[in-house]
């Protein structure tokens, strides 16, 4: 399952992997059980009905779904789209760095795209303790497709910790921009 994740595995130490494994989770895991596809089905038909405050009617598609169907398709079935346009590697890029800080040590890995300054993953794991729990998992998708330019992570970081009842003893946001930053210049550093 992770390596359908396109995370750059090779380059992650085992504890990162372990740290990893534990942020991914399925149903059987969930409930005790493997629902039959139908049930999956179902639930999930429900949640979208629910999130997207629409009435679900099973049935064909309409002329106008059948038409927007037809004019995306070729898009949907091209080799591009099947096979993913890839970012040229020097564009696309796996950075990685460690800061020491007063609550433990920050590791960051980043996948940035050069070209356009932009961080395009990130995965921080670390010794620290972070509560609520998937808070580290709620700043890395924050920080998705965001600027890779310091002032940007900066910004980014300091919004996230104000907006969010994010608890880490003995580590600031600035630690965690600090070992942001790191890893885009590769650089490690000690508080």
């Amino acid at each position: 399952m992770i390596a359908s994740l396109k995370l750059p595995i090779k380059k992650l130490e085992d504890k990162q992997i372990k740290s990893f494994k534990n942020r991914v989770i399925d149903l059987k895991e969930v409930l005790g059980y493997l629902p039959p596809m139908q049930e999956i089905k179902k639930a999930m038909a429900e949640g979208f009905a629910d999130v997207l405050e629409v009435d679900l009617v099973p049935g064909g598609l309409t002329a106008a779904e059948q038409a927007m169907l037809e004019e995306e398709l070729p898009q949907f079935q091209s080799p591009e789209w099947i096979y993913g346009l890839r970012t040229p590697q020097q564009d696309n890029e796996l950075k990685r760095a460690e800061y020491k800080s007063t609550g433990g040590l920050i590791k960051v890995s980043l996948r940035l795209d050069q070209t356009r300054k932009v961080i395009k993953s990130a995965f921080i794991t670390g010794d620290f303790f972070a509560y609520p729990e998937r808070s580290i998992l709620d700043l890395e998708a924050v920080l998705k497709n965001t600027s890779s330019e310091a002032p940007k992570v900066q910004e980014v970081v300091n919004t996230f910790f104000d907006t969010h009842k994010v608890r880490i003893p003995g580590v600031k946001p600035e630690d965690f921009t600090q070992a942001l930053i790191n890893a885009i210049e590769e650089t490690n550093n000690e508080c």
